[in-house]
Parts: C-alpha cells; structure tokens; sequence
C-alpha cells in the first residue's frame, strides 16, 4: 500500500469531516412567520411608524390590539389606489400583511377598504412606493 495514497485519503476525511462539522455548527435562521390579520385601525403614528390595529383574536375570543412597523418597503393602499401611511385614519377597516421579527411586528402591506365604489384589487407584487425608513418599535404578539 502506498503511505501517500493513504495520506491522501486520510486528508480528504478530515477535510470532508470539518466541513460537516462546520455547517452543522451554524446557527439557523428561525423561520419567519408571517400574517394577515384583518381589523379596524386604533392609532397611526406617521413620525414613528407604527400602526396599531384591533383584530380578533380567536385565541383570546375578542378584540385585541396588536402594533407594527411599517418600513420604507410597506405597501399601503386605499381603496386599491397606492397610497401613504398619512392617509390612513383611525377607524378604518384594514388587511395587514406583515411577520414578526423577535418580538416586533414588521408590516408589509397595508390595504384599507372604506367603501369607495372605484375599488379595485392590487396584485401584492405592486411595485413598493419609495417612502424613507422610519423608526423600529413592536407592541403585542398576533395568535389569529
């Protein structure tokens, strides 16, 4: 037997070993779990960018509050129109998109129906509107 090919074949253990080890060894991203609640808008905090909404709980069996963050990448729409983040008000009916990220929520999509009788259904693959980045802050836990 040759002590090079042995050799040879020992390295390419080792190495086949500690790559192993390695990639068993990296810390896993834990998955996002995202949401869609629908409710009624309590408080719009445009300077901060947080969103609170009441939705009901199935969990809890009744109107909870839950508060999100709204990013420079939310979508907001009114009524199927594109829109911004001050041109929601307190009371409206909303669908929100968003996941959590540790104990924050993070919001994605914000869609608000009054009524109007021009809706109309916006694809989520909309384009993002380009709105600066706001502050971070998370409030409560969503459990549908």
């Amino acid at each position: 037997m040759n002590i090079g090919k042995v050799l040879s074949a020992g390295l390419v253990v080792w190495v086949l070993a500690g790559v192993l080890v390695l990639n068993g060894c990296k810390a896993s991203k834990p998955k996002r779990h995202d949401m869609t609640l629908s409710g009624v808008a309590e408080s719009i905090d445009v300077d901060n960018g947080i969103v609170t909404m009441n939705f009901f709980s199935k969990k809890q069996g009744k109107m909870v509050p839950l508060g999100g963050r709204v990013t420079a990448e939310t979508e907001i729409y009114i009524d199927g129109k594109l829109s911004e983040l001050d041109q929601v008000k307190q009371g409206d009916e909303i669908i929100a998109q968003g996941y959590k990220e540790g104990p924050d929520v993070v919001v994605l999509r914000i869609e608000v129906i009054r009524g109007g009788s021009e809706q109309v259904a916006v694809p989520a693959s909309a384009p993002a509107s380009t709105k600066p980045a706001v502050s971070t802050i998370g409030v409560g836990s969503a459990d549908n």
